[in-house]
């Protein structure tokens, strides 16, 4: 059992799925790599069994904002500013 999928090969850029449907387990989340498309069949399918989803486009807002704190040396609010 897992609690935490990582999808990170190529695969949903063409539209497929990596793993079959039935491999996803209810309650666990997805964190999918692939940014284009923004939904991928694997974070729709996903959602459809009530899995939480974090897209690649979330994840690297979140690093691009690690990353101006660190160079500005901003420690704390940054994530607020930068959505505001």
């Amino acid at each position: 059992p897992y609690e935490i999928l990582v999808q990170a090969t190529s695969v949903g850029m063409e539209g497929g799925q990596p793993i079959p449907s039935a491999w996803i387990r209810e309650g666990s989340l997805l964190l999918e790599i692939i940014t284009h498309p923004a939904e991928t069949s694997l974070m729709i399918a996903a959602r459809e069994r009530g899995v939480e989803v974090i897209g690649g486009s979330e994840m690297y807002l979140h690093q691009a904002v690690a990353q101006v704190a660190y160079w500005l040396g901003i420690e704390e609010g940054v994530e607020a500013e930068i959505r505001e």
